[in-house]
């Protein structure tokens, strides 16, 4: 088997069975015509864009745009709700052990377990401290965004539902599906 290059060979053959593929005749008519049927696709194309968008294109971005801000607005709410709860949960759980330590160091008699304990009971007050700032940044947080939710306008939301709803019923009725 040689290693030469088959394809002239190939190009011989094919050019003595079926002369009329390699016949180069006629090919700027067959261009002009597939630029000329693409363009025609394009404009077509774009009426069928223009058409839609004089349908209410918008009424559909606005609708979307508003359900986006609602869904934002009740997300936020929900974490911040989240935070207060886990830095109040926080704020117990370090309240008893204080009161566990302070048991505890009231019962001990060991010089060096009561200088331990309190030093633990220090830094745990720091913690508080601070635990206790950051659930009062986060209630105002909290409050600041279901004020947000409480004044969304959810009417104008319902309405641009129900006008989204009307034109796809009519839409349907027309035998175009929406």
């Amino acid at each position: 088997m040689t290693t030469h290059n088959t394809f002239e060979l190939y190009a011989k053959d094919s050019l003595a069975k079926h002369p009329e593929i390699f016949d180069l005749s006629g090919l700027d008519e067959k261009i002009a015509a597939t630029v000329a049927d693409s363009q025609a696709l394009i404009a077509l194309n774009a009426a069928a864009r223009d058409q839609k968008d004089a349908e209410g294109l918008e009424l559909e971005r606005e609708y979307n745009a508003l359900r986006l801000e609602f869904h934002n607005l009740r997300e936020d709410a929900r974490c911040c709700e989240i935070r207060v709860k886990e830095h109040a949960a926080k704020i117990c759980n370090i309240e008893k052990e204080l009161q566990t330590l302070r048991v505890i160091l009231a019962a001990a008699d060991n010089p060096r377990l009561e200088k331990a304990i309190k030093h633990r009971i220090s830094l745990h007050e720091g913690e508080l401290a601070d635990t206790k700032d950051q659930h009062h940044r986060d209630v105002a947080y909290n409050r600041a965004a279901v004020k947000k939710l409480r004044s969304f306008d959810q009417k104008r939301l319902s309405a641009l539902y129900s006008a989204l709803q009307e034109k796809r019923k009519r839409k349907s009725a027309d035998g175009v599906t929406a």
